[in-house]
């Protein structure tokens, strides 16, 4: 007796569904064809149907689909604002890539345990609409000494593919419309700081984005003025200082500014002159033994005989090295800027109060 089973789609990438080969339960094979005559089934770039319709096949009992009649989901770049929260508080994130099972967040330095159970709650605001999904770290994603995004895994994610499905599609399509109208490419003969004084003298507000390796920096500007940047978990002057010195950068601009990034106007080449200044201090100091992924830890002992004699940056130096963190979170944590705290990192050192004890894992 034939039966007509209903299978929803939700492919992540751009594809054509072809004539399904059915499996018996006991082996045998038969070959099925789509409804309506129909040799192929258009999906689109998040798996939904073109006609906006499931696929429904007619079978014998006892006949259930072969699994690759479902591909794998293929993540999509999607940027949708939110929160993440676990038992020991809540942080700002931004999704980089999404699809119906999970979704890469950008975690801005703060770091999480393969395993760990977090609520992430997504608010995309071009929709009005929210997502609330519990979900498991799968992967983590490191960069200079400091954690930069999670893979996080949707527990429930069978139990609400549709919902989950919807948000994304509806998020993934807005984006896209304006990742078509960005100006992207290789920094190249620009600089990053030719870019940043050109979309600011063009642009009444928008959005650049550099990347280079794992890494991602934004910088929001209009009207001649830099209104925020942030890198990671670090902004301002001492964020942009780190991002002028990129040497591989890519970017891309998009003609809307970034509500996640908001910082007290500055003027662009007042912000620009400043952050200069402070990569030409960095490059006239000797680091080089000093990379940003190596954890460095303080001697109980050196530290209380020569406490007394710090500075206040070597003791804030000394209470972060007491938790064995990486070059990387101390520079990223301690808001003074980067060429005050490397001294201050080599002189400790030098009194033996610090000491190197190899790239953190």
């Amino acid at each position: 007796m034939a039966k007509q089973v209903r299978i929803a789609l939700h492919s992540p990438e751009l594809r054509k569904v072809k004539p399904a080969q059915w499996t018996h339960t006991d082996g045998a094979e038969t070959e099925r064809t789509m409804p309506n005559s129909k040799d192929t089934l258009e999906v689109d770039s998040l798996g939904l149907a073109t006609d906006d319709a499931d696929l429904i096949l007619e079978t014998d009992e006892g006949f259930a689909p072969p699994p690759d009649l479902l591909p794998r989901p293929r993540r999509v770049p999607t940027r949708v604002v939110g929160r993440l929260k676990t038992e020991h508080g809540t942080i700002d994130v931004e999704t980089r890539n999404v699809s119906r099972t999970g979704a890469l967040v950008a975690t801005h330095g703060e770091e999480f345990a393969i395993g760990h159970i977090v609520q992430l709650v997504l608010e995309d605001d071009l929709c009005d609409s929210v997502l609330v999904v519990t979900g498991r770290v799968a992967r983590q994603v490191k960069a200079s000494g400091a954690m930069v995004a999670i893979a996080i895994e949707f527990q429930d994610a069978d139990v609400r593919r549709d919902e989950i499905v919807k948000f994304f599609y509806e998020a993934y399509k807005k984006d896209a419309s304006w990742q078509k109208r960005a100006v992207k490419g290789p920094v190249e003969d620009f600089g990053i700081d030719g870019l940043i004084r050109m979309f600011a003298a063009f642009s009444s507000g928008g959005t650049l984005r550099f990347f280079e390796l794992s890494e991602e920096a934004t910088v929001v500007v209009a009207k001649n003025q830099v209104r925020g940047v942030k890198l990671g978990r670090v902004g301002g002057e001492k964020a942009l200082a780190r991002i002028l010195s990129w040497k591989n950068a890519t970017f891309e601009f998009e003609a809307r500014a970034d509500p996640s990034v908001k910082e007290p106007p500055v003027d662009v080449d007042k912000i620009l002159a400043t952050a200069g200044d402070e990569v030409q201090r960095l490059c006239q100091l000797d680091v080089a033994d000093l990379p940003l992924d190596q954890e460095i830890v303080v001697d109980a002992f050196e530290v209380e005989v020569a406490r007394r004699h710090f500075s206040r940056t070597e003791e804030s130096i000394a209470l972060l090295a007491a938790t064995k963190l990486t070059i990387r979170k101390i520079l990223d944590i301690i808001p003074e800027a980067d060429s005050r705290i490397y001294p201050a990192i080599l002189s400790l050192r030098h009194r033996k109060v610090l000491r190197n004890v190899g790239p953190k894992d």
